[in-house]
């Protein structure tokens, strides 16, 4: 299923950071791309157990081996989607904990 939404730092709940433009999301893949500081970034994560627990890469322009990500997926009876996402890049030591909210559609 195709899904959009907004990407949280668990340090700064009270605001979105960026717009997930798009999403797949599969039981057995999580592929989305965002912008972030006017790059685009890309992020493939696969299941591990067909569909709660993920871990991949991610990167600008491709992804790099030394940005690893790992999620868990909810799933709402709706479709709406949140992941609960812990990253860390290996070449500067810098990760943290996101919360992505995804889904079908937004009300306006």
């Amino acid at each position: 299923m195709k899904l959009t939404g907004c990407m949280y730092s668990v340090d700064g709940l009270e605001e979105y950071e960026f717009v997930v433009k798009e999403a797949v999301v599969t039981n057995k893949r999580i592929a989305f791309d965002w912008v972030a500081d006017g790059s685009t970034m890309y992020a493939v994560l696969h299941s591990t157990d067909g569909g709660t627990q993920y871990a991949g890469t991610f990167g600008t322009h491709v992804r790099e081996k030394g940005c690893v990500m790992e999620a868990t997926r909810f799933q709402s009876k709706s479709g709406e989607v949140l992941l609960w996402l812990n990253w860390h890049r290996e070449d500067d030591g810098n990760g943290g904990t996101i919360i992505i909210h995804l889904a079908a559609e937004w009300e306006s």
